[in-house]
Parts: C-alpha cells; sequence; structure tokens
C-alpha cells in the first residue's frame, strides 16, 4: 500500500499546487511565480519544525503568510505589465528565489548535530514525520485533508462575489475598472492568495520528502503549476484535481514502463487532451449522458474496490503482470494495473454482470479444450520399451 499512499501524497501536493495557480489565472494573469512561493514555503517550515521543534501545522501556517507577504511585496511591481512581460517577470522572480536558496546556508546544532539548509547541498533531515511516529497512512490522510480543505476555500472564492471580481477582471479589466473595481487591489489580492496556498503545499512537500533542495523549484514545476487549472478547466476547482491525477497519475506513473519514451509522449498527450476538450476535463464529464456518468461512476467505485480486495489479499497481480510480459521488456506499475482496471470496469455494471455470468461457461469450454488438446498429445507420444 506504500505506492498508493506515496501518490496520493504526491497528488495531494500538487493540486495545491494547481490551485494556487487558478487564483491568478482568474484574473487574466498567467503567473510563472509558483514554484518560487513554493520553495519559501518550503524551506520556512522546514527550518521551524527541524529546527526550531514547531510543530507542522502552525509551521505550515507561517510558511504560507511568508509566502503570502512576499507576493505581495512582488505583486504591486510585477502586476503592472501584462501578457508576456508579466510571464517573464513571474519566471525572473522563481528563479531569483531558486538563486537564493542555492547560496543561503544557516545551521544550528539541534541533538548533537547540525541541521539547516546548506546552499547547493539542500536542506535535509526534515523528519517531523517520522521523528513523531507518524505512518504512511497518517501523512496520506494529513496531506489529502489539506488539500480537500484548500480545494473548499477556493471553490467558496470561486462561488462568492470576490470570485464574481476576480473574473470580472479576466474577462475584461477595462470593463471591470469602469464599474468601479479597483485592479491594482484585486490583482494584488489575488497574487497573496495564490502565494499563501503555495507556500502551504511548498510546507507539506519539503516534510514528506524530507530533503529538499534549490533544483526542485525550477521552470518545470513551475510550468506543471498552471497546466494542472488549464488542462482541467478554470470552470471548477474539480478540474484542477482531476488534471493532477491525470498528469502526475498517468503521464508520469502510468508511463514510467516505457523509459525514457515516455517524456516524448507528456506534450503530445496534453495537446491531444487539450483539443478533445478545450474547456477542460470537467467539461467532458459535465457533456456526459446520465447513462454514461453512471457507467463512470460504476466504474470508480469498482476499480476502488479491486485495488481495495487486491491489496488486502496480498495479490501480486502485478508482478504476475510483469511475468507476462517479461519476454517484451516492459513491466506494469501499479498505476498501469488500475488504469487498465478503469478502462474495463467503466464499460458498465450490466456488462461486467454478463462477463460473470458468462465466466462458468467458458471456463468449462476452456477446460474441455484444454483436456481435448492433452488427450490428443498423449496420444501422439510415442511409448517406451523396455
Amino acid at each position: 500500500m506504500q505506492f498508493w499512499y506515496g501518490l496520493a501524497q504526491l497528488i495531494g501536493v500538487h493540486t495545491i499546487l494547481g490551485l494556487s495557480a487558478y487564483v491568478v489565472l482568474q484574473t487574466g494573469q498567467v503567473t510563472m511565480a509558483q514554484a518560487g512561493f513554493l520553495a519559501i514555503g518550503a524551506y520556512v517550515s522546514g527550518m521551524l519544525t527541524a529546527m526550531s521543534g514547531w510543530h507542522i501545522v502552525p509551521a505550515l501556517l507561517v510558511g504560507g503568510v511568508t509566502a503570502a507577504v512576499i507576493a505581495t511585496i512582488v505583486g504591486f511591481p510585477a502586476l503592472r505589465v501584462k501578457g508576456l512581460m508579466f510571464v517573464v517577470a513571474t519566471i525572473a522572480f522563481g528563479e531569483a528565489v531558486r538563486l537564493f536558496w542555492f547560496n543561503f546556508t544557516f545551521q544550528v546544532k539541534r541533538g548533537g548535530e547540525l541541521v539547516g539548509p546548506i546552499g547547493g547541498e539542500g536542506f535535509k533531515q526534515i523528519r517531523f514525520f517520522p521523528a513523531n511516529g507518524w505512518t504512511d497512512l497518517d501523512r496520506a490522510i494529513f496531506i489529502v485533508a489539506i488539500m480537500l480543505i484548500v480545494m473548499a476555500g477556493v471553490w467558496w472564492l470561486d462561488h462568492s462575489r470576490a470570485g464574481a471580481v476576480l473574473r470580472a477582471v479576466g474577462e475584461d479589466d477595462l470593463a471591470a475598472q469602469s464599474v468601479g473595481v479597483n485592479l491594482t487591489a484585486v490583482k494584488v489580492s489575488a497574487f497573496a492568495i495564490s502565494g499563501f496556498i503555495a507556500g502551504v503545499g511548498g510546507a507539506l512537500y519539503s516534510h514528506y520528502t524530507t530533503h529538499i533542495e534549490h533544483l526542485n523549484f525550477g521552470v518545470v514545476l513551475a510550468t506543471f503549476a498552471i497546466a494542472y487549472p488549464i488542462v482541467g478547466g478554470l470552470h471548477n476547482v474539480f478540474g484542477t484535481l482531476a488534471a493532477v491525477i491525470f498528469i502526475q497519475g498517468f503521464l508520469v506513473e502510468g508511463l514510467r514502463f516505457l523509459g525514457d519514451w515516455r517524456n516524448l509522449l507528456f506534450g503530445f498527450l496534453i495537446v491531444v487532451a487539450m483539443n478533445v476538450s478545450p474547456r477542460g476535463f470537467v467539461s467532458v464529464y459535465r457533456d456526459l449522458s446520465p447513462y454514461w456518468r453512471w457507467r463512470v461512476h460504476g466504474g470508480a467505485i469498482f476499480t476502488v474496490i479491486l485495488v481495495l480486495a487486491g491489496e488486502a489479499a496480498g495479490l501480486e497481480i502485478v508482478d504476475f503482470v510483469d511475468g507476462l510480459l517479461g519476454p517484451t521488456g516492459l513491466q506494469y506499475n501499479h498505476f498501469a494495473w488500475l488504469v487498465f482496471a478503469v478502462v474495463m470496469a467503466a464499460w458498465s455494471w450490466r456488462g461486467l454482470a454478463v462477463l460473470i455470468r458468462m465466466l462458468p461457461a467458458g471456463l468449462e469450454r476452456l477446460s474441455a479444450v484444454l483436456g481435448e488438446a492433452l488427450g490428443r498429445s498423449a496420444v501422439r507420444r510415442p511409448r517406451r520399451t523396455a
């Protein structure tokens, strides 16, 4: 089950990261600063727990507030520009933060050893979870709970009057300004909220990985941050979660058996997804008829039951599939099997019931064919004489 717990933690952190970019995208601005805010939250909270002995909850909040304050300070000059210039400005900010942590060294002696960030070597021994006896399940539940709280907060913001103001600014800022909306206040506020959410995500990231370094917070991570809400759709927070599951679950984990070739498929599959559903993944679900929604729900429930039952019974299904694919040099991991199960189960409960009813007759037919084949083989085998 460790694989699933780790995957849940990864999806939780990246969903929070995507939601932080979601807030800014509502105002019509494309930001590349999320990796920088994530790094601030990760390092600040890590220093509070590892060096000062804080509990993770207040450290998480302080990391988020610190990132929000810096986002506010940076937001005033950065939001004076638009479009590509704003993208360039936020990229520069993210790289400045990364290089700051690359050159930052600060250690204290705790428990007979030096603890703290060491420049390019990173920040090791952020061991709040192991030191306090948290299991993999405890960590997964905690991170997913924080993710759900953040999703609920962003959903409330999205459906409040403030969310309507954000969308109005994103649709036409001049029209919004003409009716009395303060563009600077709205955009800086969105940037600050975005920084707080990313800082919280960074705090969770540093504690579940226990070791961070400046290379973890580069442009690639910032690109992922804006890809999640764009691929998932900017009309619903659940689209960001769906996009994270698709990108981190399917593209990153599900295609791991392809090795380096999977890197060539990332952009292609994202382009295909955007062409199939330009409004995001959530719009695909909304356009489904009740019949197909029923199939999707049934497939999801069956998949969860299949995975839990397999893990509880200790069934090494993946090892069996690996054995079948051994001659090809390919390997399936757990999530590839999960995707396969979803595709098979989503056919419908009715189709599954038909298969179950057909199973005894199919097994009987298969045994008859095998018995006939074995009988022929025995007849053809020459007898040895003494």
